[in-house]
């Protein structure tokens, strides 16, 4: 599980990793079954978010712009993958 902290008004995407088949379903994508979002703590004006997802797809902080993102080609690696969930 990955776990980050946000305030307010800050963001998270999800994106598909370069390596992912553009032919891949989204059945195929939640075929262990789906994300999981647990708000894990909240401490003042911030709160610690812990995501379990397919491995095939990044979780984005907003601090890396997305448009950076697709120009990489999804090489980058701004937050390690979600991974699978144990």
């Amino acid at each position: 599980m990955l776990i980050l902290s946000r305030r307010p008004g800050q963001m998270l995407r999800v994106a598909p990793t370069s390596t992912l088949d553009p032919t891949t379903t989204a059945f195929e994508l939640f075929r262990d079954g789906p994300m999981e979002i647990i708000v894990a703590r909240i401490a003042g004006n911030q709160v610690d978010i812990g995501i379990s997802a397919h491995p095939d797809l990044l979780i984005l902080r907003d601090e890396f712009s997305f448009h950076e993102w697709r120009r990489s080609g999804a090489r980058a690696r701004p937050t390690r993958r979600a991974g699978k969930r144990s």
